[in-house]
């Protein structure tokens, strides 16, 4: 009967559940054991009696009906499994949903966009272009910040706006590259925040100075790439 068990319950598709079956099987197995174990035992008294009997009701009584009962188990563990595998499915990636906002609406020659983890990176390239030794943002600038914005407004998230700039040395308005730098989040968070309005997400600037180069070099073009805005987007 054991051989005859074993071949028509193997012939049955197995999936990637197959700890869970095998659980499940090994338990009422056991469970049929100690049944026949009891059925077969020496006489009891009449207060466990019923109970035995009851217990004994309970068993599989021959191999087909073992072997409806082990499919039986297999149906309802892979019913919950699914179950839960197209709850998680339903569930939207914070992170990726945003990332996709902004790759379908964003334009590329001006806003450079990337995932890292569980963060996005906006780099403002050339869409935020400073003038040596200046943190002021032009029309245009302010109304890519302000598109940028607009997109960001229906999501909650914590936005850190970094700001850095070359190792060129200032003079002017700024005592050092810390304070440019500072000062260019610092205008690119303020238009951030207006066309953000109360969206419930948090909002910081901070300064790198020229502490973090994209490029080691000292010509001009490298110093343009290396003075910078970039903005890391974290949902909340």
């Amino acid at each position: 009967m054991n051989a005859a068990i074993a071949e028509r319950y193997e012939a049955e598709p197995r999936r990637s559940i197959a700890w869970a079956l095998m659980l499940a099987d090994t338990g009422l197995l056991l469970t049929a054991f100690f049944a026949l174990m009891v059925a077969h035992s020496e006489p009891v008294t009449s207060q466990i009696e019923p109970l035995r009997a009851d217990f004994v009701s309970q068993v599989p009584r021959n191999a087909d009906e073992l072997l409806a009962r082990l499919r039986q188990n297999r149906a309802d563990i892979e019913m919950s499994m699914g179950a839960g595998s197209s709850a998680r499915g339903q569930q939207v990636d914070p992170v990726e949903n945003i990332y996709r906002k902004l790759a379908s609406e964003l334009d590329p020659s001006q806003l450079l966009l990337e995932r890292a983890g569980n963060t996005i990176v906006v780099s403002l390239g050339s869409a935020v272009h400073f003038a040596p030794g200046s943190a002021e943002l032009d029309a245009a600038a302010i109304r890519t910040i302000a598109s940028l914005g607009s997109l960001l407004a229906e999501f909650k998230a914590e936005i850190s706006v970094e700001g850095h700039a070359d190792n060129r040395a200032v003079s002017g308005r700024y005592r050092d590259n810390w304070e440019l730098a500072s000062a260019r989040a610092g205008s690119v968070v303020r238009e951030l925040g207006m066309s953000m309005g109360s969206s419930g997400s948090v909002l910081k600037s901070v300064s790198y100075g020229d502490r973090k180069p994209l490029l080691d070099t000292l010509d001009t073009a490298g110093r343009e790439r290396n003075h910078r805005v970039e903005i890391r987007i974290r949902p909340l």
